[in-house]
């Protein structure tokens, strides 16, 4: 009886395990350079993604990270920015987007990172 106990415990934990059903901050994405880039397309599986990023360099420091519907473009009617920083900083910002596919698209002049996580 005691070891059917412990086969059935093992394997409930093996399954919890396996499932993932432990909750933590997954990595979405991450990019970095230090002049204007875009990324492929990612996907937000729920609406907790967090951008973190950093800016490096001396003045003039320019730094606009947007998070856009795959399907969208960056272009003359310009959407306000999920980052953007004008100092060398490191911050990060909640993202507020519904789940979906994005991509990233960073225009900085300087030494910058960002990394796209969210908790699942």
């Amino acid at each position: 009886m005691k070891r059917h106990f412990i086969l059935t415990f093992l394997s409930i934990v093996l399954i919890f395990t396996v499932a993932g059903c432990t909750n933590g901050t997954e990595t979405v994405i991450e990019l970095s350079g230090n002049t204007p880039k875009k990324s492929g397309v990612f996907e937000l599986k729920t609406n907790n993604a967090k951008m973190e990023f950093s800016v490096e360099g001396d003045d003039p420091v320019i730094f606009s990270a947007f998070v856009m519907p795959e399907d969208e473009k960056l272009d003359e009617n310009i959407t306000e920015p999920d980052a953007t920083t004008t100092k060398a900083e490191s911050d990060t910002v909640d993202l507020g987007k519904e789940p979906g596919k994005y991509f990233l698209q960073v225009i900085s002049i300087n030494d910058w990172s960002v990394k796209i996580t969210e908790e699942r």
